[in-house]
């Protein structure tokens, strides 16, 4: 099946003495691409974009595995579809992979003002702002994800990295129940329970 946007952007969140692999929400644990092997490319060998139509350029993009090339095609997209909010969606993906954390949150801002339901837009702008260390942005688009798409596992997960942050672990205990209830089979999830339960244990018996 095609994936019609990137993912979710992958991303490590370290616990002490454990690492949490955020799990990709569109298109399994593939942050782009098709069904089947991705096509590989760099941004040298890209095709011309300038005679691609928007839906051309949205696959090349999805396919493409550098930043700089899916910008690329993601551009094209949106010069063609000023009103495509999976195109900037994607590209803030691409921008965050490279760095570029205020451009990715100006795209997704403008895919959100484009889609005011997108959940997975408000996921990735928080967890650009997460990486801005604006947690208090990250921790509304995190809440704002989960009144959206209720069963967002990912979003009540690095909900909890916001609260553990904090030493709020009873806070950062509910958030990763509720993600392992919707994932009962995370052998990562189930262990970053255990741990905070006993940071919390630890905690309260001070």
């Amino acid at each position: 099946m095609a994936r019609s946007e990137a993912g979710i952007m992958s991303g490590r969140f370290v616990f002490p003495a454990m690492v949490l692999t955020l799990l990709a929400v569109s298109g399994g644990c593939r942050s782009a691409g098709t069904s089947g092997s991705p096509v590989v490319r760099d941004a040298q060998s890209a095709p011309e974009v300038a005679g691609l139509t928007a839906g051309e350029a949205f696959s090349l993009g999805n396919e493409a595995r550098n930043p700089d090339e899916q910008i690329r095609y993601y551009t094209r997209v949106v010069q063609l579809e000023p009103g495509n909010a999976r195109a900037y969606h994607n590209r803030g993906i691409s921008w965050k992979k490279k760095g570029k954390l205020g451009n990715a949150i100006a795209d997704f801002n403008r895919a959100i003002e484009l889609k005011p339901d997108y959940a997975v837009a408000y996921y990735n702008r928080g967890n650009a702002w997460y990486d801005k260390y604006s947690f208090t942005h990250a921790r509304a688009d995190y809440d704002k994800a989960i009144e959206l798409k209720p069963d967002f596992a990912e979003a009540y997960c690095n909900r909890s990295r916001i609260w553990y942050r904090k030493k709020e672990y009873l806070q950062a205990l509910d958030d990763m129940e509720k993600a392992l209830a919707l994932r009962p089979d995370d052998r990562t999830y189930r262990e970053t329970v255990a741990h905070i339960q006993g940071r919390l244990s630890i905690q309260q018996n001070r």
